[in-house]
């Protein structure tokens, strides 16, 4: 007979005379050699294991000289006797020998029927043993002498270490038991491989060797590996050194818990670091020993925290991954599906549906069940959860045909480990099953998955976006939900992907490629709104400070001989000045959106967030308004002027304070407006459109105060919070109870960040856009009619102007003298309509229904180009020196146009000769030309509050 060379020296006898474990390579530490009085290897040298050695009893011995027996020779003598044992569960002490120490692991290959055993049932065989890959020590009773042990006693509960150490294991996978100290080693010790999951967040930053090990070959030194944070002064010494339970490494944390309690616990983080807010599973426990903590950036992992059941219903909601599922029970063999549920079938539309009654042949037990469904319509199913989903899929009831059943059957399970009141039995088709007994001697199995793992779980746990199984193998097959692609295997409803709210820790479901601009996205989305964030915020700022520059020298240098001019000059630098900060708001935000471009998508929640944002959206909102009011006091004054006879005083010292005053009063009021959003009390109670707490993991997205309710009642009790009032104040403190203050002033507590007025847009710009159930619609509304008002008051002012003008014209007889003038009046109140007029039209459209606007594509393009265009518009209109900018540019152009085009030209030709050569308009009717600058002459004889006005 041949046997396998991986057979040969391994302890086993496979041969009838043990060749295979006579070879001469064969150095065994155990067992005995001895001739055999077998007949058919009469004589003949055989090997004996330490199961067949020192026999009590003589019928068993094979050996001629029966040295195989107890006390026959010296290596089974009293005298070498190194202990007791029992030799099965419960039985009595056998005398234990050297050379039965140290023999074969326990096994059973059902392939080769191949069996090896330990002498002892409690493993005392393997004590000492240095010829094993996997060693630890610990202390032996009743000797109490530090022993090794082979990894055949691990988690079998033998009690052979006073500390208990060989049997600290987990089970990451169902029927798969690993010791503590494998789990993070970087080994697959499960077929899963579920001991190396998740291990980032379960390991400290401390290394240390475990003390149970594997022994590294070639006589390399032992690997430090990451002590877990569940190891951190449990009272189990992990480490050889004892590092994991040394009070010197590690910090002591004081939490302060409901009622002013106070508990110690230790810090999974080094002597040097600070102590965090930390979240409270069990508050309401008596002993404060016995509270759970957790850190706030764990939760939501995937991973079941001992004694944290209330995380995974905290993380559903958070996360809004409760689903509903639409499938009714009477008794365990008939389901009805909607809308074949009875009491609703005769109801509205569902009277029209015709119902039959389906077989699930598929599904395990003896006992069909029997689902009651539509006859004529098939479900999208991307849209069906859990046991609706399961009945939906496993019938062809999808209307995507691409859809397959998730139930796998699974062969090699022999036991369901969770649910240990089932029977095994075997379906028709001879699949394994585990089914529950009922009345009359039948059996029904509760709808049973089986998980890859070897774990059970119901139907209704099925492809319900949850892990049920651990394995995700309850997820893999179904087709509701987009993957999060991250190693906790997180998964979503395919409704929220792309629906621009957060809800896979990785951000991924928003800042995929399929996503729009997914990873691609940007302060400022498209290309037009990055070009013209240049193209209007630098010459508004080169051209708003050229004429602040100059009117405030001239004002400072007493070149306005009249009170008028002085006031006029005034209130153009106050335009300029605002009109300047709206410059540089788009260059800054054009700045922000170079340097963030890169990975913004998962940076876009703190860049709302802070005070960044906070400050351009104020100097966005006070530049904006102080031109406005500037403008409108502009207006008014001039108006007012044009109607007084005595316009050539000279400014007086009361007058230029008074003047200041009024100059200091509009720019308060514009800082006002700006201000307002951000004053720390009304920010947090009026201006707050969410919060987002940025080291507490299951607050994905910021929200608003009432998306905090379900979490509020599913922690503390709907009792607890019912006189609790619905502001943003009261919800977040009781927030705060949730979790633990530190003691340690450095430490890191709960991280706020609320989503403010001016965050509400990526480029952070003032909330226009509200809708009827937005809190902060009044401010919004209000400022809007003030810009309403200004407008008008603006057109009516100008207009009076322009008819104040015309008769004084009139009665010099000068008329059609005043195009120029007439023109930039008109300009003015076109361009101020043009800019606020639709603005505040898609306003009203967006209030009354904001589905009509799509908010994130239009409001950008109002913020960075249509109401910022005025800022390089007013500096052409309002100063005299920047005015001549166009017609200078024009002589260039003419000048090179001349250059090119041929004089034959007609059509230039024409337009040639409107304008001279200095760029002015020709009055081809008087044969005289008429500038801004000639306005003034004394010999058109117009009066002194016309030339004031020009």
């Amino acid at each position: 007979v041949t046997v396998p060379m991986e057979n040969k020296c391994d302890g086993v006898n496979d041969c009838l005379a043990t060749e295979d474990e006579m070879a001469e390579d064969c150095q065994h530490d155990y067992g005995i050699t001895c001739e055999s009085s077998k007949d058919i290897v009469q004589g003949a040298k055989i090997w004996r294991s330490p199961l067949d050695t020192c026999k009590m009893d003589e019928e068993s011995s094979i050996c001629i000289d029966e040295i195989d027996l107890y006390n026959k020779s010296e290596a089974c003598s009293p005298s070498v006797q190194v202990g007791s044992c029992p030799r099965r569960k419960g039985g009595d002490l056998i005398p234990l020998f050297p050379a039965q120490m140290c023999g074969a692991y326990s096994y059973y290959n059902p392939e080769d029927s191949r069996l090896a055993e330990r002498v002892c049932y409690d493993g005392r065989d393997q004590i000492n043993c240095t010829n094993r890959d996997i060693v630890f020590t610990c202390n032996h009773t009743p000797t109490n002498h530090t022993i090794s042990l082979t990894d055949v006693v691990l988690c079998k509960n033998l009690g052979l270490c006073t500390d208990n150490i060989p049997d600290l294991c987990e089970e990451p996978e169902a029927s798969c038991k690993v010791h503590r100290h494998f789990m993070c080693d970087g080994v697959d010790n499960c077929d899963n491989g579920q001991d190396e999951v998740h291990c980032k967040e379960l390991q400290t930053e401390v290394n240390c060797l475990r003390r149970v090990r594997k022994t590294p070959g070639d006589g390399q030194e032992p690997v430090k590996m990451p002590i877990l944070k569940s190891w951190v002064n449990d009272g189990v010494v992990d480490c050889d050194n004892g590092e994991d339970e040394d009070v010197d490494i590690w910090k002591v944390c004081e939490y302060v818990l409901k009622g002013d309690r106070k508990v110690d616990k230790f810090s999974y983080k080094n002597a040097d670091s600070t102590c965090n807010a930390a979240f409270i599973c069990n508050p309401d426990e008596k002993d404060v020993k016995d509270v759970v903590l957790i850190d706030p950036n764990d939760m939501c992992d995937g991973r079941q925290k001992k004694g944290c059941p209330i995380e995974s219903s905290l993380c559903l909601l958070s996360r809004d991954k409760e689903v509903n599922v639409d499938v009714f029970s009477p008794n365990r063999l008939q389901k009805y599906l909607d809308p074949c549920i009875p009491g609703i079938m005769n109801e509205g539309n569902h009277s029209q549906v015709t119902c039959k009654n389906y077989i699930l042949e598929d599904s395990y037990g003896t006992q069909p069940i029997e689902i009651s469904g539509p006859a004529d319509r098939l479900y999208d199913c991307a849209y069906l959860f859990g046991e609706f989903y399961v009945y939906s899929s496993c019938l062809n009831l999808c209307s995507d045909k691409s859809v397959v059943c998730p139930i796998r059957k699974v062969n090699y399970l022999t036991s369901c480990p969770d649910m240990p009141n089932r029977t095994l039995t075997l379906t028709k088709k001879g699949d394994l099953t585990f089914v529950e007994p009922i009345e009359d001697g039948k059996f029904i199995n509760k709808e049973m998955f089986p998980c890859e793992n070897g774990r059970c779980v119901l139907y209704s746990q099925t492809c319900d976006l949850i892990n049920d199984c651990g394995d995700n193998s309850d997820e893999k097959y179904c087709n509701n939900h987009f993957s999060c692609d991250n190693a906790t295997h997180e998964i979503i409803k395919k409704s929220q992907f792309c629906d621009g709210i957060i809800h896979c820790s990785n951000e991924y479901d928003e800042c995929h490629e399929d996503c729009p601009q997914g990873n691609n996205k940007t302060i400022l989305q498209s290309t037009v709104l990055r070009v013209f964030g240049w193209l209007i915020g630098i010459p508004a700022i080169l051209m708003n400070g050229f004429m602040m520059l100059r009117n405030l020298t001239g004002m400072l240098k007493g070149e306005h001989s009249t009170a008028v001019s002085l006031s006029i000059s005034a209130l153009v630098t106050l335009i300029a000045l605002g009109d300047f900060f709206v410059g540089l708001y788009l260059v800054c935000i054009s700045i922000e959106n170079v340097t963030r471009s890169e990975g913004f998508c998962k940076e876009e929640r703190k860049w709302l967030t802070s005070s960044s944002c906070e400050f351009y959206g104020v100097i966005s909102t006070f530049g904006s308004e102080l031109s406005v009011f500037a403008m409108t006091s502009l207006s008014v004054y001039r108006a007012f002027v044009m109607r007084r006879l005595n316009t050539g005083q000279r400014p007086q010292a009361k007058f230029k304070f008074l003047l200041g005053i009024g100059c200091l009063v509009l720019t308060s009021l514009a800082f006002l407006i700006a201000i307002i959003p951000i004053e720390p009390h009304l920010h947090e109670a009026y201006f707050n459109n969410g919060y987002f707490i940025e080291n507490a993991a299951f607050f994905l997205s910021p929200k608003k105060s009432g998306e905090f309710w379900p979490l509020l009642r599913k922690y503390f009790g709907a009792n607890d919070i019912e006189n609790i009032a619905n502001s943003s104040t009261s919800v977040k403190r009781k927030v705060e109870e949730m979790f633990s203050k530190s003691s340690d002033a450095d430490g890191e507590q709960l991280n706020f960040k609320i989503l403010g007025f001016y965050g509400s847009s990526g480029s952070c710009t003032f909330k226009f856009f509200v809708d009827e159930d937005d809190p902060q619609k009044h401010y919004t509304w209000a400022v809007l009619m003030i810009n309403l008002a200004s407008l008008f008051i603006i057109s009516a002012g100008y207009f009076s102007v322009h008819l104040l003008t015309q008769n004084s014209a009139n009665k010099v007889g000068i008329t059609n003298k005043f195009g120029p003038l007439q023109r930039k009046i008109t300009f003015i109140i076109f361009t101020d309509f043009l800019c606020w007029l639709p603005f505040i039209v898609v306003c009203v459209i967006y209030y009354i229904d904001k589905n009509i606007i799509n908010e994130k594509d239009l409001y950008p393009a109002f913020a960075t180009i249509v109401l910022p265009i005025n800022s390089i518009i007013n500096p052409l209109l309002y100063d005299n020196v920047l005015a001549t900018l166009p017609s200078y540019f024009w002589r260039k152009l003419t000048h090179y146009a001349r250059l090119i085009l041929p004089q034959s030209c007609s059509n230039w030709s024409g337009l040639r000769r409107r304008f001279t050569d200095n760029g002015e308009f020709r009055d081809h009717s008087k044969k005289t030309v008429l500038s801004l600058d000639q306005f003034g002459n004394k010999n058109l004889q117009i009066s002194q509050k016309d030339i004031n006005n020009s």
